[in-house]
């Protein structure tokens, strides 16, 4: 494996044993920060010790007590994450952290800002439209191809938009925010033509989440998508407690937003590196709050790529 300089301080307090899980593949039983479960390391031989695995999300340590992992580790017990992963693929601890570090990449805090101080300062900009987008065709061919039906097209106030102005030749999404109020719309190039999306100049989408003001307050889970027709065509399969984050970042407005409002999440972000690493972050920010259920889909996929029945064998638990 090719190595860099590494920073090992900065990678552990950065990535967290359960995004490496979830990296993984891995689901355990929770108990409030702690799992357990059957140990996933190779070095566990022992059939009978189902639950001799063990995390503490708030230390981050894992320990496996089975007799098979205590004696290959010439007795140790556990440890952290770079010792998870480099048992996992016999990896070095180098080696690990470079795994990691690719897996997850690292940012700066110091000179980041944070999500939230972006989010207040522009949503004092966010105010409802004076007025909405007339000659909207929403059986369009653009829309049925993407598996749109005009029912969900007109439930959602979608439409190929032929008048004048900066949305021209676009299908236009109306956005509203969480009390219902119109206050934005997006622009879906059909032609091939860039950007693809287009937003007003300065609109803060992660002050708002996409179809939240549609979701009945009788769930008490949500769905987390990451673009308009995902959330759309999950909706078409009769999941209605479904958003949009616009993208794959979850703010912290957007966070509280979800907070507020449920106390199960469902993550079905798309199943690419960008995908898998964005739903590892919002299971980092959401799961000492409220519990996560992650869905994972097939390499490569979307949920608009998914018939309704596929949909509904990924959410089955939710019937």
């Amino acid at each position: 494996m090719v190595t860099n300089r590494l920073d090992f301080q900065q990678i552990k307090a950065s990535v967290s044993l359960e995004q490496v899980f979830y990296a993984y593949h891995l689901h355990f039983h929770r108990s409030g920060l702690v799992l357990r479960g059957r140990c996933p390391l190779p070095t566990h031989q022992s059939k009978q010790s189902r639950w001799s695995f063990s995390a503490k999300l708030q230390r981050d340590l894992w320990a496996c007590y089975s007799e098979s992992c205590v004696e290959t580790r010439n007795g140790r017990i556990g440890g952290d994450v770079f010792d998870f992963v480099a048992l996992m693929d016999g990896y070095s601890i180098r080696d690990a952290a470079v795994k990691l570090q690719q897996w997850f990449p690292l940012y700066d805090n110091s000179q980041r800002p944070s999500p939230f101080q972006t989010v207040e300062e522009k949503e004092t900009t966010l105010k409802p439209l004076s007025f909405q987008l007339t000659n909207i065709n929403p059986n369009q061919e653009y829309i049925v191809q993407r598996g749109i039906t005009s029912a969900t097209a007109q439930q959602f106030g979608i439409g190929f938009y032929s008048g004048n102005g900066y949305f021209s030749g676009r299908v236009v999404v109306p956005i509203h925010d969480d009390s219902g109020q119109l206050v934005a719309y997006t622009g879906r190039a059909v032609d091939g033509s860039l950007p693809k999306y287009k937003l007003p100049r300065g609109f803060p989408k992660s002050a708002v989440i996409f179809n939240l003001h549609r979701v009945e307050q009788c769930y008490s889970s949500v769905i987390i998508v990451e673009g308009f027709f995902d959330c759309m065509i999950v909706w078409q399969a009769e999941f209605t407690n479904v958003v949009g984050l616009m993208g794959s970042f979850l703010s912290d407005r957007q966070q509280k937003l979800l907070l507020d409002r449920f106390r199960t999440a469902i993550p079905m972000l798309d199943a690419d590196s960008a995908g898998k690493a964005a739903t590892a972050r919002i299971l980092q920010s959401l799961a000492p709050h409220m519990f996560v259920r992650v869905v994972n889909l097939p390499q490569g996929k979307q949920p608009d790529q998914l018939s309704s029945e596929e949909i509904q064998n990924h959410l089955s638990f939710l019937r």
